[in-house]
């Protein structure tokens, strides 16, 4: 079940909905049949088939850092080296994203061929448009690449087609409808200046990027938003015109693209670069990358492990150290140092890396076990880095079976806990 991204906007009691899907979509090649092309009405005698749009429209898998599926949509390739385009908001929180076409391969025993997408050349936020590359788009666009021309010519009540992915459906389809209007009245409150063309031609969630064409299979735009009644009817379909990206897609040429993640999160080179070699190092048991698939929005946790062995005042101690990373910034370090006299001291440090604020929302735990056997804990919610130690513990709790620390122990907490945030910040500064 798809989680909607939605926009809602009270325009005469209807209900705008932008037609990405969210959520972890079940990817195509585990599709075992497909289902005829749907269509509001009937197709007229025009000739206007799925075979004509198989090598160029295809459902967009949009992937987060950690290689987790968290959105769909559609996606359509206007040049033979497999350049496409498709709406800003599908891509927006992506790493990277496949594409699917319903086109056997017979090498995998599949009714779909899955391609990789890695590069990006445009993202117009404001007119919601994405300009990226198919990486290997060669593979089937000498069989079924075709060349379709762009139009900013329509007039009210003309025939059109939306071809895409509504309600991610697993295979292409193509519903018939008419302009009704000219939608950029409707959007000046929201998106000023760009120009929306509006159909009966049904589309949903997962129609994001698909097309909307006329009956002589020219291009009118981007199938982007629809709009329902109370009932939740579908009433009409937003699609962002050609006018709005013809000229980007003309003037585009292959040294402007560039790598996918980085594109879009220019600022978290470092991140990025870090976090795809530790999965990479993790598939070969170099490093300890956690899925979790569930979780809403599904996340990664990558780890590792330091190990050193050293003395304090001629007491030899081991200490193991690990810190942990998870896509959003967030991150800590578990620490334990046994020493030889039998002491044993566990830190649990968490918290959210701000470049500009360091590192908020923390959560400090510490215990610490005497070799006479007194135990003492505690762990604290609302913890700040202070050079002046007296402003670093704001409120703290002691958990059950452990003794509540002395005033000098919290003093050495205190001092602690500064020594190991600046730990902590120094590797999540390392991405900035």
């Amino acid at each position: 079940m798809f989680n909607l991204k939605t926009k809602k906007l009270s325009f005469a009691l209807l209900t705008l909905i932008l037609l990405s899907s969210c959520g972890g979509p079940n990817l195509p090649s585990s599709y075992t049949s497909s289902t005829p092309i749907s269509t509001s009405t009937s197709i007229s005698t025009v000739s206007i088939q799925k075979s004509d749009f198989i090598g160029n429209v295809f459902q967009l898998i949009v992937f987060n850092l950690g290689e987790q599926p968290i959105s769909t949509g559609t996606g359509f390739v206007f040049h033979q080296d497999g350049w496409f385009v498709t709406n800003s908001h599908v891509v927006e929180q992506g790493y990277s994203a496949k594409a699917i076409f319903e086109i056997p391969n017979t090498n995998e025993g599949s009714f779909f061929t899955n391609l990789d997408i890695n590069l990006a050349s445009h993202n117009d936020v404001f007119k919601d448009f994405f300009i990226g590359k198919i990486s290997n788009y060669s593979l089937i666009s000498n069989q079924y690449y075709k060349q379709f021309e762009f139009t900013t010519a329509y007039n009210v009540g003309d025939v059109t087609y939306s071809v895409g992915y509504p309600n991610s459906s697993v295979d292409l389809r193509i519903n018939k409808g008419n302009i009704s209007s000219n939608l950029s009245s409707i959007y000046d409150k929201v998106n000023s200046g760009v120009v929306y063309i509006g159909s009966t031609s049904f589309i949903a969630p997962g129609s994001s990027g698909g097309i909307l064409i006329d009956s002589n299979k020219k291009i009118l735009g981007i199938t982007t938003i629809a709009i329902y009644d109370n009932n939740k009817n579908f009433v009409i379909g937003g699609s962002v015109s050609t006018f709005n990206f013809i000229n980007t897609i003309n003037s585009t040429n292959t040294n402007q693209f560039r790598d996918f993640g980085l594109f879009l999160h220019p600022n978290e080179k470092k991140f990025i670069l870090w976090f795809r070699k530790a999965i990479t190092d993790s598939k070969t048991n170099k490093s300890i990358c956690e899925k979790k698939d569930t979780w809403k929005p599904p996340t990664v946790r990558c780890s590792y492990t330091k190990l050193e062995e050293g003395s304090n005042d001629n007491i030899a101690f081991v200490l193991e150290q690990s810190y942990h990373f998870w896509l959003d910034f967030s991150g800590g370090l578990d620490s334990e140092v046994n020493w030889s006299n039998g002491d044993k001291r566990v830190i649990k440090f968490s918290g959210k890396y701000s470049h500009e604020r360091g590192i908020l929302d923390m959560r400090f735990f510490i215990s610490y076990v005497y070799k006479n056997g007194r135990k003492i804990a505690l762990e604290s919610h609302n913890i700040n880095y202070s050079t002046n130690i007296n402003l670093t513990l704001n409120t703290y709790f002691t958990p059950q079976s452990f003794s509540k620390p002395t005033d000098a122990e919290i003093l050495y907490i205190k001092e602690t806990f500064n020594t190991h945030y600046i730990i902590l910040h120094n590797q999540f500064n390392q991405f900035a």
